[in-house]
């Protein structure tokens, strides 16, 4: 004979909060205890002393090349819709002139001369 305990199923086990990505809270909002200040100095003296730190020149130097590479980048992008864009009229260009049995190779170096 069968019991009706044997008959009912398991327990649901409660499902794990869902994963929040993003911006979370601050673990404290306390400021730094004196002996947090006290870690950092002896941190930042044994960096100085190591050479560990770059020097205002190397920080100058690091600043202005990531700008050179944000303006590289910037440009590029710009060139690269530039580029797409002036594809699209072209295409749409060549595609009128085939059909009116027409070509023009001055618009080709057009484009890539973006």
């Amino acid at each position: 004979m069968v019991d009706s305990e044997s008959l009912t199923p398991p327990p649901a086990e409660a499902a794990p909060p869902p994963k929040k990505y993003g911006v979370t809270k601050p673990l404290s909002l306390a400021g730094p205890t004196d002996a947090d200040l006290q870690r950092n100095a002896t941190l930042e003296k044994f960096l100085k002393e190591s050479e560990l730190y770059e020097s205002e020149e190397e920080t100058a130097r690091r600043v202005q090349v990531l700008h050179q590479l944000d303006q590289g980048f910037s440009r590029n992008k710009y060139q690269r819709k530039c580029r797409e864009d002036n594809l699209a009229e072209y295409l749409e260009q060549c595609s009128g002139e085939r059909d009116a049995g027409k070509s023009d190779k001055a618009s080709h170096h057009a484009l890539c001369d973006v």
